[in-house]
């Protein structure tokens, strides 16, 4: 539209000129009328003359015409291209630019509190290698048959190492996400067992190997403070336990005893918050 009402006025210009001149111009394909104005002798009025210099001085108009709608595009299309780019900024997730992160975490269940590792390749994965203690209270067992039944207490001071892949599922500083990882726990056990008379005191250490699974939210502030909540539950699918008093390789009634309390701290709840980087 403005190019066609450039040339619209170009050419209203060209016959205004035309007219007070009373002659058509005439033009001569191939030839800068400039060019053939500057042929002629300034002093010279003659009416080719004349008719030279009007022409040069239309070229000259619409190469002027020419240069500001090029301009003028030119300016649209960085303000455009800004204007993009400010967009782009405004609504991509801060973790897109801070890609690497060290939290820290309180929480209930297989780790009381610890630390983590936080690494994000994609805008919707994160990678988080992390550690984690606990002091745990006692809880009650039963193992063996009925025949043979032994109930006490139970309690652990443990020590877990874990690696999980976040999926990050949307596109955003406040997101949803849910994880899946593996993880390994070392303890210290005590177990207080009573076989029908008073309580017999077992101490020992346990190992045990881990799947890990979480759901939650999270929030990355525009200064990179990570914040997260979430529902947080690990699986021992292997589990072993010792006794400190003659050293043997595998106690199996101290494991049972132990297996109780990984199970109660099965499902917990986890709050995180950090910093990214």
């Amino acid at each position: 539209m403005i190019a066609a009402s450039e040339t619209i006025a170009g050419m209203l210009v060209w016959a205004a000129i035309a007219a007070l001149d009373g002659n058509a111009v005439e033009y001569q394909p191939g030839q800068d009328p400039c060019v053939e104005a500057a042929a002629f002798d300034a002093a010279a009025d003659s009416a080719e003359a004349e008719r030279a210099r009007r022409r040069c001085r239309l070229q000259t108009f619409n190469r002027k015409l020419a240069f500001e709608r090029q301009a003028k595009e030119a300016e649209q299309a960085k303000a455009r291209e800004l204007w993009l780019k400010d967009y782009v900024a405004a609504h991509r997730p801060v973790r897109d630019v801070r890609s690497f992160g060290v939290d820290g975490f309180l929480g209930v269940g297989l780790a009381a509190y610890g630390l983590a590792a936080v690494w994000i390749p994609a805008t919707a994965l994160e990678v988080e290698p992390w550690i984690g203690w606990s002091e745990g209270s006692f809880v009650d067992f039963a193992i063996g048959s009925d025949a043979a039944l032994v109930s006490g207490d139970v309690q652990d001071s443990r020590f877990v190492v874990g690696a999980r892949a976040k999926w990050l599922i949307r596109p955003s500083n406040l997101t949803p996400f849910v994880s899946g990882g593996v993880g390994a726990a070392w303890a210290d056990i005590q177990a207080r067992a009573y076989r029908g008379g008073g309580p017999d005191w077992r101490t020992g250490s346990g190992r045990a190997h881990l799947l890990t699974a979480s759901a939650g939210m999270q929030y990355t502030t525009s200064g990179g403070i990570r914040l997260a909540a979430e529902y947080f539950v690990g699986w021992p699918f292997y589990s072993q336990a010792w006794t400190n008093e003659d050293h043997s390789p595998h106690d199996e009634e101290l494991r049972l005893m132990w297996r109780a309390k990984l199970d109660d701290d099965r499902h917990g709840l986890r709050a995180q918050v950090g910093f990214g980087f």
